[in-house]
């Protein structure tokens, strides 16, 4: 079961069993910083995942990975860095990758 706390005008809210029902993520344009957490790949149900646009440093996590059933990826326009995980590759749903404008480096990883 999952379940997040936003704090909206200094109140908690927690919402329950959000992510089961979820497709798509839009996170973009947040000023969000920080590494992206090893459990977004606990997200295996959603589609679409935008996180483009924020201040979100540090490696791509491999646990991305996970996510089988991806079709878009947005990491564009942050401040990640070192290498494309090569795990990422295993994902053949995906349709839309985008990861212009970080501090990455090597190529991108491909299937056989």
């Amino acid at each position: 079961s999952y379940s997040i706390t936003l704090t909206i005008k200094g109140l908690d809210r927690k919402y329950e069993k959000i992510f089961s029902r979820m497709f798509a993520f839009d996170l973009s344009n947040n000023a969000f910083e920080g590494e992206i957490p090893n459990s977004i790949g606990d997200l295996v149900s959603i589609r679409g995942l935008n996180l483009s646009h924020n201040q979100l440093t540090g490696p791509i996590p491999m646990s991305i990975s996970k996510l089988t059933l991806l079709e878009g990826l947005d990491l564009s326009h942050n401040k990640l860095t070192g290498r494309i995980p090569q795990e990422l590759a295993s994902l053949t749903s995906l349709a839309v990758f985008d990861v212009s404008n970080n501090q990455l480096v090597g190529p991108i990883p491909h299937g056989n």
